[in-house]
């Protein structure tokens, strides 16, 4: 009964008029564990209503337990506790914030698994490692400009504004209703997938051929790092304030920050095809180079087809230096094939053997198989995004066209 006084006696109360009890009472928000919630939280409730005529809090999030990686209770007779201090001192208080944060459900347990804690401290290593790649290349006196949607961006680079701005709007409404894994995974995609994979190694390209602007790539890198690290910081502080105070212009703490605010004039959706499909033709690239085991300094022999009247000079240029690329002529007989609405890409490798042909068929008719039964259930076909139907439909074509090319080779 004396800890249910905590939320007005500790403000010094009776005197109503104490700035601290004016200002602190009621609070906000209170996070506490489901296992006290009839001994702590509706204590805390009917004393302050009696006492004060208001309640403690706005709002309760009630969150589960800490359990052992078999889904024990941690208990000294069990010895399956695990010391926050050792967790600390191995991977950093951040990363073990951010698994407990970012881990587990209102209201249900979660189970401590080092393994976690270790990829949470990889993640945010990878984040401090693009910090640093940006504060690397931004010049001594640079200086953000007030708006980003006023500057001359290209495609790729307006693609990056557009997702960051998605991933503001995404995130903050995540926060707003206390759901931490929505956040969290929202930008560890953006992050990983969008930023660090992508717009990164694009960025690269731009700042090493003089025919284009640095300045406004300068401006990108900067606007992303920023709000990757603002949205971060309430889940991994210390990191967040590392990285904050090394910003240009920077204020005296992250924590005098507004947070991110979502600006809709920012985002010009009509560049975001032709980005997609060169991101998802150079992942294709990746992926042929694995598969026939063809190291990234050599270069693929390839073909294009370009799907539209657009000027896509950048994009194939982009898509050429990220891939080490050179275009040849023509030969659909010897290819594989990447379709996207934007432009084709056709890959080749040494000639296959006779074996690795037929392989390759059974490979393809697996595919074209399992393509044409999910085209042709029902329930799919009403529930699944326009979008995923197309890509489906797309890619049921691509193999087709490159099982006749197949056969073709085995006759």
């Amino acid at each position: 009964f004396s800890s249910a006084l905590w939320p007005f006696a500790t403000l010094n109360w009776p005197d109503t008029n104490d700035p601290l009890y004016k200002r602190y009472f009621p609070t906000s928000l209170l996070c506490t564990g489901y296992d006290i919630i009839f001994f702590w939280v509706s204590r805390m409730t009917f004393q302050s209503l009696h006492q004060t005529g208001k309640p403690p809090f706005k709002t309760v999030i009630i969150h589960g337990l800490v359990r052992d990686e078999k889904g024990r209770k941690m208990s000294k007779s069990l010895g399956n506790g695990v010391d926050p201090l050792e967790v600390i001192d191995k991977y950093g208080a951040d990363a073990l914030r951010y698994f407990l944060t970012t881990n587990s459900k209102a209201g249900l347990d979660m189970r401590y698994y080092d393994s976690k804690v270790a990829a949470s401290a990889n993640y945010l290593n990878k984040i401090y490692n693009s910090a640093r790649y940006v504060l690397s290349v931004l010049p001594s006196d640079f200086k953000p400009v007030d708006d980003i949607s006023k500057l001359k961006l290209p495609s790729t680079h307006q693609w990056i504004v557009n997702k960051t701005e998605r991933c503001i709007k995404k995130v903050t409404s995540f926060m707003e209703h206390y759901n931490f894994i929505g956040a969290s995974t929202t930008l560890y995609d953006f992050v990983y997938d969008d930023f660090c994979s992508s717009f990164i190694e694009m960025s690269k390209i731009y700042l090493n051929n003089d025919k284009y602007d640095k300045e406004v790539t300068y401006q990108v890198l900067y606007f992303t790092l920023k709000n990757i690290i603002l949205m971060i910081s309430p889940f991994t502080p210390f990191i967040s304030e590392d990285i904050y105070l090394n910003l240009p212009e920077h204020l005296e703490s992250i924590n005098l920050e507004t947070y991110p605010t979502y600006h809709s004039k920012y985002i010009k959706p009509e560049v975001d095809k032709e980005v997609e499909d060169l991101v998802k033709n150079i992942s294709f690239t990746r992926e042929f180079r694995g598969e026939n085991n063809i190291s990234q300094s050599e270069k693929i022999k390839m073909s294009l087809s370009v799907n539209t009247s657009k000027d896509l000079e950048d994009i194939l240029y982009l898509y050429k230096e990220l891939t080490n690329t050179e275009e040849v002529p023509l030969k659909k007989e010897s290819a594989t094939i990447n379709n996207t609405e934007t432009f084709n890409i056709y890959l080749y490798k040494a000639k296959l053997t006779k074996e690795e042909i037929e392989k390759e068929v059974e490979k393809v008719k697996f595919e074209i198989d399992r393509a044409t039964k999910l085209l042709s259930n029902p329930g799919f076909i009403s529930k699944a995004p326009k979008e995923k139907i197309e890509e489906e439909e797309s890619k049921l074509a691509t193999h087709k066209e490159h099982l006749k090319i197949l056969e073709d080779q085995l006759k």
